[in-house]
């Protein structure tokens, strides 16, 4: 009996080191697309004031839609832009978490908007969403706000008759301001910002952990070891007739 609780002793704290491992998730893209279009879409003009050029830009501000592999799993993904420098597009990304990248105050705002506004299926929505996401992952001044600091949004558009629409800039403040006071926060949520040199990086979320290959192993390593306790019980087992 000692010997079969130490070795599931051992098999747990092998399982627990392996918890550790930051092995990066990969995330291959075999098609992206943006999620609202034409008419059925918003604009904005983008400043970044450490942007290398220097220069306002007008961008599309709409999620995009994800198809291909998570760690060879087949996954449809809604995702937003993270990195307004690159053009989006397939390849093979690795999956860093957003509080390695950006650290755990923004990683909580991001955790905090999504879990209270992700993929709502509206094009005003869901726009909205992505303006606060960039200012979020941008703004280096304290307060989180599109009309100043670091990142800034102006001139919002709808692409049906280009005139100035509040509404997006709008509701984007009001995210802002519950994220930055920390509204309630899924526990299972998982985010995770999908690199590439050479593509724009895309953020994206699971609501259950992606598993880490050095994990599995050292899980199946402890339980094999609780099996092997289990046979040499059995056989050295004394059984005594009366």
């Amino acid at each position: 009996m000692k010997k079969f609780v130490a070795l599931a002793m051992a098999g747990a704290v092998l399982t627990m080191t392996a918890g550790t491992v930051q092995a990066a998730p990969t995330l291959v893209i075999n098609s992206i697309s943006s999620v609202y279009t034409g008419n059925n879409s918003y604009t904005a003009d983008i400043s970044k004031t450490n942007n290398p050029q220097n220069y306002d830009y007008n961008v599309s501000i709409s999620p995009q839609k994800i198809v291909g592999t998570l760690d060879g799993a087949a996954v449809t993904l809604f995702s937003y832009c993270a990195d307004i420098f690159e053009n989006s597009g397939t390849g093979t990304f690795s999956a860093v978490s957003v509080s390695s990248l950006f650290g755990t105050t923004k990683a909580n705002q991001i955790a905090a908007l999504i879990s209270a506004h992700s993929a709502q299926s509206n094009a005003l929505t869901d726009s909205a969403v992505q303006l606060a996401v960039w200012e979020i992952l941008y703004e280096t001044n304290a307060t989180l706000g599109l009309g100043s600091g670091t990142f800034r949004a102006s001139d919002i558009q709808d692409g049906y008759n280009w005139t100035n629409d509040s509404g997006v800039g709008t509701s984007a403040a009001s995210m802002l301001a519950d994220a930055a006071d920390g509204s309630p926060i899924n526990p299972q949520l998982n985010l995770y910002i999908a690199k590439n040199s050479g593509r724009q990086d895309m953020l994206f979320w699971t609501t259950s952990p992606v598993p880490e290959p050095a994990t599995w192993g050292m899980m199946l390593l402890g339980l094999g070891a609780v099996g092997g306790a289990l046979r040499s019980r059995r056989t050295t087992a004394k059984v005594s007739f009366s």
